[in-house]
């Protein structure tokens, strides 16, 4: 019995420049990157993808905000995360075709 399961590899590396959180520029944060994979198998109707976020565990904020008389908020964002995501059709969709429409 042959199996035929093609592998799909997809990384991503995200780079974001210093950049502050409040208009008086008093909550920064340092420039960082981050480092994103993931693979596939793929069948017919069914896959199933290992991935990871955030491979090298960076520390950094992912939002925050500040205005006059309110303390600056600031929170810092997923650390590093792995997971599986299944994948199943049910029923097989049509290949979508071009309609020309006047």
């Amino acid at each position: 019995m042959k199996m035929d399961f093609p592998l799909f590899d997809s990384s991503c590396h995200e780079l974001s420049g210093s950049n502050f959180f409040d208009p008086g520029n008093m909550s920064s944060q340092e420039a960082y990157a981050l480092l994103n994979t993931r693979f596939t198998m793929a069948g017919k109707q069914t896959a199933l993808a290992l991935l990871a976020k955030n491979l090298t565990d960076e520390i950094y904020f992912g939002y925050g905000f500040g205005d006059a008389g309110f303390p600056n908020q600031i929170s810092h964002d997923l650390p590093g995360m792995f997971g599986t995501s299944p994948t199943h059709r049910f029923k097989k969709f049509p290949e979508p075709t071009s309609v020309n429409r006047l």
